[in-house]
C-alpha cells in the first residue's frame, strides 16, 4: 500500500517534476491550434473546403471591394493583436485597444451596408450592379 507522501514525492521527481501546470496548459493549447491549423490547411489543399470566389460578387462575378477590404482589414488586424500578444509580458491576452475594435466594426458595417445595397438595387432597381 502506497501512502500520499510517497506517489507525491514519485510525481515531483519524475521526468515532468520541472513543468508547472501553466507551461503544461500552454503548450497544450499551441498543439491544439497547431492541429486545427494543419488540418484546415489540410482540407484547403485537398479542396474540401472550397475557397474558389470567395472575394467576388455572387451575381456578377466580379471581384467585391466590400468584401476585399473586409479580408484586408481582418488579416492586418488579427496581426496587430498577435503581436500585441506575443509581447504582452504579463502571462495574459492583451485588451484589444480600441482603435482595433473600431477598425474592424468600421469594415463590418462598410461590408454589410455594401450588401445592403446591392441587395437593395436589385429588389427595387432590378439590377445588380
Amino acid at each position: 500500500m502506497v501512502c500520499r507522501g510517497e506517489v507525491l514525492s514519485t510525481v515531483s521527481q519524475g521526468p515532468l517534476a520541472d513543468v508547472s501546470l501553466i507551461d503544461f496548459m500552454r503548450w497544450s493549447l499551441l498543439l491544439f491550434i497547431g492541429g486545427l491549423a494543419g488540418c484546415v490547411t489540410m482540407l484547403l489543399l485537398l479542396g474540401r473546403i472550397k475557397i474558389l470566389g470567395i472575394l467576388r460578387d455572387k451575381r456578377t462575378g466580379a471581384l467585391s471591394p466590400a468584401r476585399i477590404q473586409s479580408l484586408v482589414v481582418t488579416l492586418a488586424g488579427a496581426a496587430a493583436y498577435l503581436s500585441m500578444a506575443i509581447t504582452e509580458k504579463s502571462g495574459t491576452l492583451p485588451d484589444p485597444p480600441d482603435w482595433l475594435i473600431a477598425s474592424l466594426g468600421g469594415s463590418q458595417a462598410l461590408f454589410l451596408g455594401a450588401k445592403a445595397l446591392s441587395t437593395w438595387r436589385k429588389t427595387t432597381l432590378g439590377t445588380g450592379t
